[in-house]
Formats: C-alpha cells, structure tokens, sequence
C-alpha cells in the first residue's frame, strides 16, 4: 500500500511496476504517486475467508487487515498467500 501519515493513498503491485517500466524506462526515477493505482480494499480482521477470498477474485491484488490498537497500521492478503494456507491445509489433512 502507498501511504500518507495513516491514510492509505494507493497501491503498487509488481504487475504495476512492470508494465510503467516497460512502457517508460525512465520511471524509476518517478514518484510513487505516478505510479499507484487505486487502494486496495481494507478489510476487518474479523471478516470471513470466503468474503477475503471474493475482494481477490474480484481483481484486487490484496487486501488490508486493518490491525488493532497501538499504532494501528495493516497487515496484507494476497492470492499468494491464500494459495499457501490452502497447501498447508492440505498437508496436514493427509498426515
């Protein structure tokens, strides 16, 4: 997530990133804001895993936890990590 003080701004992924390098070279020298695209959903920690999973199926790259108490901030959800509680998930049901 691209952020200002506690408000969330934007996002960067590495698709993001690629396609602006491949089209502009001269990118790594721009700010961060030239290149963020919309935030990604912020969710409660609280919310299902099926709700998670369909704010991914939906073409966000991630979602935000929003993190409780002293400083706040977020935690991030991404298909990559879905995928991995799966294969664990997995693993354990076959040992």
């Amino acid at each position: 997530p691209v952020v200002d003080g506690d408000q969330v701004m934007g996002s960067v992924t590495e698709a993001d990133l690629l396609s602006r390098l491949i089209s502009d070279p001269d990118a790594t020298s721009h700010p961060v804001k030239e290149i963020m695209t919309d935030p990604f959903p912020i969710v409660s920690k609280s919310l299902p895993i099926d709700r998670v999973t369909a704010h991914l199926n939906s073409g966000h790259g991630a979602v935000l936890v929003r993190l409780e108490g002293d400083g706040g901030g977020f935690e991030i959800i991404t298909k990559s990590d879905l995928l991995g509680a799966l294969v664990d998930v997995g693993r354990n049901d076959r040992s």
